[in-house]
C-alpha cells in the first residue's frame, strides 16, 4: 500500500534530489537560499507539498496551490505543479497517488477546478493519458509567460 503525505522540513535535500528526475539542469541552490524558501513554502497555508517515500527514499512529489477567487461563487483555483516521479519509480503507480492526493486536498479545500500546466505532453504522449487517467481533461488553452532575461 502506498501511502502519500505532505512534506515536511527534513524532507528538502531528497526532494532537491527527486526533482532532478524532472529537471536534471535544474540551478544548484544555496544552502542557505533552500532553506529559506522550503520554511517559506511549508509556512504558506494555500501550498501543500505531497511526496511518496519508499524505504527513506522520495520516489514522487507532487505541489498544490490554491488560490483565493472572487469568481465562481468565490471558490478557489487549484494549481498542480512539480508532478516528479523518481526515473527508477515510474509506471508503478507513485505519480498517480501524489496527484491524487493533490486533487483531493484541492477538492477539501472547496476548489471548483485545479489547472495544470506541462511542457511534457508534446515530447511524451504518454502524459497526456496519465493525467487523463487521474481526472483531467483539456479545455480552455494554457498560455504562459517567462520573465524576460535581464
Amino acid at each position: 500500500m502506498l501511502v502519500t503525505r505532505q512534506a515536511e522540513m527534513g524532507d528538502l535535500q531528497e526532494l532537491l534530489s527527486l526533482y532532478r528526475h524532472l529537471t536534471p539542469d535544474m540551478p544548484e541552490l544555496s544552502d542557505d537560499l533552500a532553506g529559506c524558501r522550503w520554511r517559506e513554502i511549508l509556512s504558506v497555508k494555500h501550498v501543500a507539498v505531497f511526496v511518496i517515500e519508499e524505504k527513506s527514499v522520495l520516489v514522487a512529489s507532487c505541489s498544490l496551490i490554491t488560490a483565493p477567487n472572487l469568481m465562481r461563487g468565490a471558490t478557489p483555483h487549484g494549481f498542480l505543479e512539480n508532478v516528479v516521479t523518481h526515473a527508477g519509480h515510474r509506471r508503478q503507480g507513485y505519480g498517480r497517488e501524489v496527484v491524487v492526493a493533490g486533487l483531493a486536498e484541492a477538492w477539501a479545500r472547496g476548489c471548483q477546478r485545479v489547472m495544470l500546466v506541462t511542457g511534457r505532453m508534446h515530447r511524451n504522449p504518454g502524459v497526456t493519458d496519465f493525467y487523463e487517467s487521474c481526472g483531467f481533461m483539456s479545455g480552455r488553452a494554457g498560455l504562459m509567460a517567462q520573465r524576460p532575461s535581464s
